[in-house]
């Protein structure tokens, strides 16, 4: 039960990182389209992220707990954070990422029971 439940939480952590790129990568796609640059690129990207999500998400439900799985997703927001700030440039202010660490910790709360 333990390595079952270690194997999904390793393949949704990978999941939610293809999705949190996908969206920051939607993010540049709508920007560059707003200012008339190539946007397809990231918009591609954006969405092979999410399959890739959707996909495991829906492997991970079949494997386990439904309020196991979907609450491990809030990790989502820490990470979209996270690669905003790094690879889109976003600035976030502290009370942002005060939220953002309330979020990690109650997902680390989860993966602990």
């Amino acid at each position: 039960m333990i390595w079952r439940r270690s194997k999904v939480v390793a393949a949704l952590f990978f999941a939610i990182c293809c999705s949190s790129l996908g969206d920051v990568a939607i993010s540049q796609a709508m920007r560059a389209l707003h200012q008339g640059h190539s946007w397809l690129f990231f918009l591609s990207i954006g969405m092979v992220g999410h399959a890739i999500f959707l996909a495991v998400y829906l492997a991970s439900l079949s494997r386990e707990d439904m309020s196991f799985v979907l609450p491990l997703t809030a990790l989502d927001y820490v990470l979209v954070t996270i690669f905003a700030v790094t690879w889109a440039g976003e600035e976030v202010g502290s009370l942002r990422w005060a939220g953002t660490l309330l979020v990690a910790a109650g997902v680390g709360l989860l993966v602990r029971n």
